[in-house]
């Protein structure tokens, strides 16, 4: 996911992420994998995976691969943060 510079680090990050595993785990998932390819811009989140439990799984030329098993993890969402959904009817694709 994307998110402002000016949101970084307040801890949005942290509960979106938590929002989605708390997501995944609840449908029954069983693990999440997450990429990251390193830019000039984005590496004071290098860590963000690992920083969340995950597990580097893969380093290659085109990036990490990172991944996470549910069993005996809880996923925290703070009472603060909130989601709106929309129909996805509504929802337009990003390319």
């Amino acid at each position: 996911f994307l998110l402002s510079c000016r949101a970084l680090g307040r801890g949005v990050e942290d509960a979106l992420l938590n929002f989605i595993l708390h997501g995944a785990q609840k449908k029954e998932y069983k693990r999440a994998v997450g990429l990251f390819s390193a830019t000039k811009k984005n590496q004071q989140v290098a860590g963000f995976y690992h920083k969340h439990g995950f597990r580097l799984k893969e380093k290659g030329e085109e990036g990490e691969r990172w991944e996470i098993v549910f069993e005996n993890h809880q996923f925290e969402i703070p009472q603060w943060f909130k989601v709106k959904a929309q129909d996805e009817g509504k929802c337009q694709k990003m390319n």
